[in-house]
């Protein structure tokens, strides 16, 4: 019943008042990722994008709970599409690709933790995400790259920018 009066208010364009209806949907269903994602989605609309990034995380969970791996890797692809920063999510998709054998989108992805890291001033983390990808593969040149900008106070977001397309 209040998915329907939820979705009755989104084609009201009531996206406000839909919020609170899914927000109360997703209590009483709390195993269900997709009552979350609803909220999610109506939270990336009404522009709370942290608000939405926390419920992506917690509907991901929810996917890993249930097994559903490719689900969940489709959460966090959303993830780092409205807030490309969000650590956890690449975090997870790293983990994810390599446990699927996508190990060139793993290493981008630890590639673009260690430039969000050094972004941030933390030399430390950077480098550990550049060997986690070394982990993978290495002589991956992207890798050995990056770990070499970092080595020489050069940007490695700059790499990752270069190397994007070619995942």
């Amino acid at each position: 019943a209040y998915a329907a009066l939820g979705q009755a208010l989104v084609s009201a364009d009531r996206a406000k008042e839909a919020l609170g209806v899914y927000q109360r949907a997703a209590r009483l269903t709390p195993d269900d990722p997709l009552a979350l994602a609803r909220v999610a989605e109506l939270q990336e609309q009404t522009q709370d994008v942290a608000g939405a990034v926390q419920t992506w995380l917690l509907a991901a969970e929810l996917h890993l709970r249930r097994r559903a791996v490719d689900a969940a890797v489709q959460v966090w692809q959303r993830i780092v599409e409205v807030a490309p920063d969000t650590v956890p999510a690449h975090e997870r998709l790293a983990k994810a690709y390599a446990g699927m054998h996508l190990t060139r989108r793993a290493i981008y992805e630890y590639l673009t933790l260690a430039a969000i890291y050094q972004q941030a001033g933390n030399e430390q983390q950077a480098t550990v995400a550049c060997q986690r990808a070394l982990g993978l593969d290495a002589r991956n040149p992207d890798a050995l790259t990056a770990l070499d900008a970092l080595q020489n106070g050069r940007s490695v977001r700059e790499l990752i920018d270069e190397k994007e397309q070619n995942i």
